[in-house]
């Protein structure tokens, strides 16, 4: 199923709810490579937390959320 229903209708580029992804990038608190894709706060588009423990990961860009989601507008 595509993540179209991430991004918001109004070309704001913000997630309308945090989406579970694998990542290749794992938790240093943990390791798991599951994660939430969640918004972010301004200017961040959006912010990548541990799907395990919650520990936030790193901030997300545009270019970055385009890729994560597939491209999705």
């Amino acid at each position: 199923m595509p993540n179209t229903h991430l991004l918001s209708a109004n070309n704001n580029e913000s997630l309308h709810n945090c989406q579970a992804i694998k990542t290749p990038q794992s938790c240093q608190n943990c390791g798991s490579t599951l994660a939430k894709l969640c918004n972010g706060k301004a200017p961040h588009t959006a912010s990548l937390l541990c799907a395990d423990c919650g520990k936030w990961i790193k901030w997300v860009g545009k270019a970055e959320l385009a890729k994560l989601t597939g491209g999705a507008r």
